[in-house]
């Protein structure tokens, strides 16, 4: 029998910063980067998002605070990495000027339109993969499978991106590959967000968030961002 230190070089003794892998391997965690609402950070019990692979989004309709959701940690990723934001064939078109105002410049933002489901799928997976994206927002119905979910999970794990899937609460007793699946609507007047699952815990714990309070944010370097209409 070798020594622990064998062992471990060898990937056999897991630590607790450690996830297992598809292949049985242990991987370390990557390090995550706060969401900007420190009741989220908790509810998510690893201080934020993770730095890639899927994350579910429920939503009862479009348009309830998906992007807010995420633009605090959106606009600290895109500052510090230097990387996109892709939407691929969404139902809203993003707010140019909210995102301004979190110091996202224009030219960071990819809006995308694929013709048909095999384009669509096909996009997802290149974004997702190819590194130049730090975030990819994409809308999937009840209809796409776990095979189609997992395949975009691996591809943004490739890539070092998070893939945002937009899905209606109506899969929510469904199987999912994603370590995260979140539901969001809105409660009295805030964004509530309830982890039906989530990695290293058990699902069920709800909070709510004020999605209109804008968090403090590092400056954006530079001269001031130039509006300017994407095409």
């Amino acid at each position: 029998m070798g020594s622990l230190g064998q062992l471990s070089e060898q990937g056999l003794i897991w630590k607790g910063n450690q996830t297992r892998s598809a292949d049985g391997l242990n991987q370390q965690i990557a390090p995550n980067r706060s969401t900007g609402f420190e009741a989220l950070d908790r509810l998510l019990l690893c201080g934020g998002w993770p730095e890639s692979g899927l994350v579910e989004l429920l939503v009862p309709a479009n348009g309830v605070g998906e992007l807010s959701l995420l633009l605090p940690w959106l606009a600290r990723t895109i500052q510090e990495e230097g990387r996109k934001v892709a939407f691929i064939n969404a139902p809203l078109i993003p707010n140019i000027a909210t995102l301004v105002a979190y110091g996202i410049a224009p030219q960071q933002v990819w809006l995308l339109r694929a013709q048909n489901q095999r384009e669509v799928l096909w996009s997802q997976q290149q974004c997702l993969q190819e590194g130049h994206c730090c975030a990819l927002f994409m809308w999937h119905d009840a209809k796409t499978s776990p095979a189609t979910l997992r395949k975009l999970h691996h591809a943004a794990q490739r890539g070092r991106c998070l893939g945002i899937s937009i899905r209606p609460t109506s899969v929510q007793q469904s199987a999912t590959p994603a370590p995260y699946r979140l539901q969001l609507e809105s409660v009295a007047g805030q964004a509530q967000v309830t982890a039906l699952k989530r990695r290293g815990g058990w699902g069920g714990e709800s909070v709510r968030l004020d999605l209109t309070a804008k968090p403090k944010l590092p400056p954006l370097p530079g001269n001031n961002v130039e509006l300017r209409s994407l095409n």
